[in-house]
């Protein structure tokens, strides 16, 4: 005789079989994700305070990102930290460019690449100079970072030197060493307790420790500027391999602190490419224009793509509709990209596309802290906008 309803027994054999599949679903989709790329939440961005910015020719952020200096074409520079809060405003001849130590203690203002210029003014917290130095040559690169004894700063020289200079209070020391080259970047990592620099016409990559010992040097193109970045991570370099010629093509290396590279890929200078590592290093972003034919006639599509630590391609986007323009990339491998007016969207590294923010006029720039936390966003309105990005 045929049952037409189930007895109890048979269906709770049916919802334990079902139970048992449908956990062996999540185990193999758990596998075959990626780690990196699996849970997280897209970020949330937000405009925390704007400042007038017509006059603007330069911003920096200090390492730690709590503190924001612009500088304006007639040498005035303005600082605030990361509330809003006006620092000082300080009027300092001739320097067109700064570096700020993490906690705000101390902001160098020099002159860029002017061979007549090669003054540094070190202002303290409130603004007034605290202290002049002149260093060999034309000032080509700095950075700023914590030592073990105090706020320190690294200088590149045109006449191939490289300065370590301290400040603690009263206290002010300095230490240089010769270079292969011209020093077109240097770098202290987030440890405080290395410098990387790249050079030019002796071309080459090199690490040494803040007391001058060589840890390792590689030579590079010579037909190239090496611009050596330290991220957030202090075991990821990211370099940016520039031609002299602007009609040359470079390229960019994702490397280790041990200068091993990872991998690396070409920037084409006829598609305005573009390269931004994640501040953990785990991630790259370029921007590019993709070219596209249409019945015989070309046209350019500003794009986006992501790329793993290894290399692989996560995802492009962009058309002529959607012009992607990339901003910044966070930790974990989030993108804030803009598409031509006031609008910011956030992908993550799966590709999937959000509206994160409304700036209240178009963006023309954008400069990212080395953290991804922040970023300040200048607008066609003529000011310049605080965001806060967390995730």
């Amino acid at each position: 005789m045929l049952r037409t309803k189930p007895t109890i027994r048979s269906a709770a054999v049916l919802v334990v079989i079902m139970a048992i599949c449908c956990c062996g679903v999540v185990i193999i989709r758990a596998n075959m994700a990626p780690p990196m790329l699996a849970g997280g939440k897209m970020p949330v961005v937000r405009v925390q305070w704007g400042v007038p910015a017509k006059s603007i020719d330069y911003m920096a952020f200090s390492p730690s990102g709590q503190y924001i200096c612009l500088v304006g074409r007639d040498g005035l520079i303005s600082c605030y930290n990361s509330a809003g809060v006006k620092c000082f405003s300080a009027k300092t001849p001739g320097a067109d460019r700064v570096v700020i130590s993490p906690d705000g203690s101390c902001t160098v203002a020099y002159s860029h690449l002017n061979p007549t210029n090669s003054e540094l003014t070190f202002l303290d917290s409130n603004g007034n100079v605290h202290w002049k130095m002149d260093v060999s040559g034309a000032v080509w690169s700095a950075d700023s970072g914590y030592c073990d004894d105090g706020a320190c700063f690294a200088v590149g020289t045109g006449e191939k030197h490289v300065y370590l200079i301290t400040i603690n209070g009263n206290r002010k020391r300095y230490r240089r060493w010769r270079t292969p080259g011209v020093v077109s970047s240097v770098a202290l990592d987030a440890s405080g307790k290395s410098i990387y620099y790249g050079t030019w016409q002796g071309s080459s990559l090199t690490r040494i420790t803040t007391d001058g010992r060589r840890v390792w040097e590689s030579y590079a193109d010579p037909a190239n500027l090496q611009y050596i970045q330290a991220l957030d991570n202090p075991n990821r370099l990211f370099l940016r391999s520039i031609p002299n010629r602007s009609t040359a093509t470079g390229e960019f290396e994702l490397m280790n602190a041990k200068g091993r590279s990872l991998w690396d890929a070409v920037l084409d200078s006829s598609l305005c490419s573009r390269a931004f590592p994640s501040p953990d290093g785990q991630f790259v972003c370029v921007g590019y224009y993709k070219i596209i034919t249409h019945k015989g006639k070309s046209t350019r599509e500003k794009h986006t793509a992501l790329y793993d630590e290894s290399g692989n391609e996560l995802w492009d986007k962009g058309s002529l509709l959607f012009p992607a323009v990339p901003v910044l990339v966070t930790h974990r491998g989030y993108v804030l990209v803009n598409s031509g007016g006031n609008m910011l969207f956030a992908i993550s590294p799966i590709g999937n596309l959000k509206q994160a923010c409304e700036l209240p006029a178009a963006i023309i720039s954008a400069l990212s802290s080395r953290d991804g936390t922040r970023a300040m966003v200048r607008c066609a309105d003529g000011k310049a906008y605080m965001l806060r990005i967390s995730q």
